[in-house]
């Protein structure tokens, strides 16, 4: 609760000091340690719901075998033999053997019986944490969708140049593929941010990484935000059928980003963007499905040559 209080209330009075690159730096923090925080209470979710389920088949296994001493108890008391001690040839140790055995199954059930309610009072509390786990989720949620909306008010306050847009319009109706359309991408003067400072890529999303033949595949969260490896010049944003949304962003020095599969885009052609701006987020994920649909697919070019991003990234 103390981390969505601040991201409502605190973010939005300390934005009024600050410049728009500090506010989306600021923002995209809060929101990848939201998602990081996301995934944590969705695999403590899963473990508690596994352990639900281990709960629940002792109980089941503790029914039976009630089920079977209640049953033997049954027996004996029914059975002609149970007043055999009465007869003379019975003796008094015999009577006490058999009513000390009774005793004996009488207090295994009431053990089993005080088991089973200690399980389930245990599967009561776990299922109030699993309810208090979902409702931390849903907040976190809704608290991403809010700072995800000003990113994208934000950005669309940025210029862009009229001309700059037509040209990349015209060389991706021209160009029949990606190979085709980075060669033409690449004739054109496209400046870039004059800064000294050595390139240091990282990671565009959080997830799980899966080396693919021109890049690396990252599952991730549903809705998942989306930054930019390292800064650079964005000289395409759009549909590009049949890979769909992409972003691709030119940092200088011959190195160029391809962010492909995004549902939504905050950014267009002509940004100067720092590292680790937003630039769009991932679709939203299909319950019914593996949710494959939430992964990004990055491919990094040198020299408009496919090279591992694994190789660049630092801190992996």
């Amino acid at each position: 609760m103390v981390f969505l209080i601040c991201l409502f209330f605190l973010l939005p009075v300390s934005a009024q000091a600050q410049s728009p690159e500090q506010q989306l730096m600021r923002l995209s923090h809060s929101i990848r340690e939201a998602e990081t925080r996301s995934l944590e209470i969705d695999e403590q979710l899963q473990k508690l719901r596994d352990k639900e389920q281990n709960l629940f088949n002792k109980i089941m296994e503790y029914r039976y075998e009630t089920a079977k001493a209640y049953h033997s108890l049954k027996l004996i008391e029914n059975s002609p033999d149970r007043n055999l001690f009465l007869l003379p040839e019975r003796s008094y140790t015999d009577h006490v053997y058999n009513q000390r055995k009774s005793e004996t199954l009488r207090d295994i059930l009431l053990s089993r019986i005080a088991i089973q309610t200690s399980t389930l009072l245990e599967i009561q509390q776990k299922q109030n944490q699993i309810k208090d786990y979902i409702q931390r989720r849903d907040s976190l949620t809704m608290a991403v969708d809010g700072s995800l909306s000003q990113l994208k008010n934000i950005n669309a306050s940025r210029a862009v140049s009229d001309n700059f847009q037509n040209t990349i319009n015209r060389l991706k109706e021209e160009s029949r593929s990606l190979d085709d359309f980075m060669n033409s991408l690449l004739q054109l003067p496209t400046p870039i941010m004059t800064d000294e400072t050595p390139l240091q890529f990282s990671l565009p999303v959080s997830g799980v990484i899966t080396n693919e033949p021109t890049g690396i595949r990252i599952n991730a969260a549903s809705r998942a935000l989306v930054t930019t490896p390292e800064r650079g010049l964005v000289i395409f944003a759009g549909e590009f059928l049949p890979l769909g949304k992409l972003v691709i962003i030119n940092h200088g020095e011959g190195y160029i980003s391809i962010l492909q599969n995004l549902d939504e885009i905050y950014v267009q052609e002509g940004f100067q963007l720092q590292a680790n701006e937003p630039v769009g987020v991932l679709p939203e994920k299909n319950r019914d499905k593996t949710g494959n649909n939430t992964m990004l697919y990055y491919e990094l070019r040198y020299n408009n040559s496919i090279i591992n991003p694994i190789d660049k990234i630092t801190g992996l």
